[in-house]
């Protein structure tokens, strides 16, 4: 059995973790020393990401028809996040759809690289493009709740080092809306060459960004209510239940799932969905089902190991309530 990819922070020897853990298919600094100073600001190994290239004249056209994307608003070397849907409106693929004068780059979780390559191509007939993993790819996430901190700013790091940045994203009029939504504004993405990545690394860490870990990622990751695929939502989910409505672009015209998803716009809501919880503890195990809510994720917060959150699916019925639910000495509270 072939050992476990590596994220390049511990590929490179760029860091000494307390624990590291499998997060996305790949092997991540989980815990790091310096995790507790997270409101500070950092720099997160997002290696963990990965590429797909597609090229050809009929990419965009391609993408227009099968994606949420709105390929007709969104310029050259911008950013959107979006979805590949079943024709039910389940997801398949969730991430970000990147413009460029060649070509469009599809970033996704690396354990979602592979399904959204054999999706793009089950649905690839006469259309003249190609699809590809492109290795020459990787990813840092530049934390920085009061920026620019210490006068280092993401767009100055990308003009240093031979890089695209995946910041922020553009949704109609709305600008500043990504993977995060507006909570986040404040964690860069920067595309980076994985030959650059130890110097840059190094080079930030330096200017006063110490490597953060994933425990301190996921915990980001629930706060702004982002949910996994497929673990916490997958292909017998309708998208809008997982709270996703900012990866679809409105009256774009048809694409797989798409009839499904401007019905529940136009006349109604979903049966459930997916909501920020405050825990009492952390759950054995997740799922777990407490009261009328399935909890499908949970984090303590790396400064305050008592403040645990947690998404969970919730019924319709109880959207409104703000009462806390109680099953088995857990707690659930909506936040």
């Amino acid at each position: 059995m072939p050992a476990m990819q590596k994220s390049l922070s511990l590929e490179k020897g760029l860091c000494s973790p307390l624990e590291t853990k499998e997060y996305c298919g790949v092997e991540i600094p989980w815990r790091l020393k310096d995790d507790a100073q997270f409101a500070r600001g950092g720099l997160f190994d997002l290696s963990f990401w990965g590429t797909i290239q597609m090229t050809g004249p009929d990419v965009v056209d391609y993408l227009q028809r099968m994606s949420t994307v709105d390929f007709k608003k969104l310029g050259v070397n911008a950013v959107a996040a979006g979805a590949f849907l079943t024709g039910r409106g389940g997801v398949v693929s969730l991430g970000y759809f990147e413009r460029l004068e060649k070509g469009v780059c599809v970033h996704a979780p690396h354990h979602l690289i592979n399904t959204t390559l054999e999706h793009i191509e089950k649905f690839h007939f006469a259309e003249n493009f190609t699809a590809a993993v492109l290795l020459e790819s990787s990813f840092l996430g530049v934390y920085a709740p009061k920026t620019p901190v210490l006068g280092l700013s993401a767009p100055r790091l990308t003009s240093e080092w031979r890089t695209q940045p995946v910041t922020l994203v553009t949704l109609g009029e709305k600008t500043n809306r990504g993977w995060w939504d507006l909570a986040r504004e404040n964690l860069f993405w920067v595309r980076i060459e994985p030959q650059d990545f130890s110097a840059a690394t190094r080079q930030l860490v330096g200017a006063g960004f110490p490597l953060l870990g994933g425990e301190v990622f996921e915990f980001l990751r629930i706060e702004a209510g982002v949910p996994q695929v497929p673990g916490e939502l997958g292909e017998t989910d309708i998208v809008l239940e997982g709270g996703c409505d900012w990866v679809v672009a409105r009256n774009k015209g048809c694409y797989p799932g798409q009839e499904v998803v401007e019905r529940i716009f136009t006349y109604g809501s979903v049966n459930r969905k997916l909501m920020k919880m405050k825990l009492s503890a952390m759950p054995a195990a997740v799922p777990q089902t407490v009261g009328p809510v399935t909890i499908v994720a949970a984090a303590r917060r790396p400064d305050d190991q008592n403040e645990i959150l947690g998404l969970a699916f919730v019924p319709k019925a109880q959207w409104e309530n703000r009462q806390p639910w109680r099953q088995e000495g857990l707690e659930v509270t909506p936040r």
